[in-house]
């Protein structure tokens, strides 16, 4: 059986597209998540502001791994099936997170930068395991010095 091409691009190289898009998604969501640890202990005993995060992140975050969810069963149907309309629809897909934020780019590129922070600082780490506050500190010290950094440079 021949590869399913779409506007002449190779079965194979749309599946490693979407794949690192979906990656990419994810990290995103779990750089989201990462800054939301970040806030709480910014904001501890301050339950009014953080109840207004955790709703706003919740919402965000369960969009994220519905989009990504999605995404990722079309790509098991493309690449397990060579699923033309599979192939499609991937490639229709907008692949954008926090569009219900007043400011999506900005906080894609939070966190973005917390994940890579993260990256750096944790090497290899369990991403179930649970942060304790001087880990929390270590990464909004580096994520800070990192915006500052990025902020200066705009």
């Amino acid at each position: 059986m021949s590869a399913v091409t779409v506007d002449n691009e190779s079965h194979a190289e749309l599946i490693a597209q979407f794949t690192a898009k979906i990656a990419a998604q994810e990290e995103r969501l779990y750089g989201l998540a990462l800054f939301f640890e970040c806030i709480c202990l910014l904001y501890a005993g301050q339950e009014g502001i953080l109840s207004t995060y955790r709703k706003q992140f919740r919402n965000l975050i369960q969009e994220g791994r519905g989009s990504t969810s999605h995404v990722t069963e079309l790509l098991a149907k493309a690449r397990d099936g060579n699923d033309a309309e599979a192939l499609a629809a991937l490639k229709a897909h907008p692949f954008s997170l926090f569009q219900t934020h007043p400011h999506p780019q900005e906080l894609i590129a939070r966190a973005e930068l917390v994940a890579a922070k993260y990256g750096e600082i944790f090497p290899g780490r369990d991403r179930s395991k649970d942060f304790s506050d001087e880990e929390r500190l270590k990464l909004i010290d580096a994520a800070a010095a990192a915006f500052v950094n990025v902020s200066a440079t705009v």
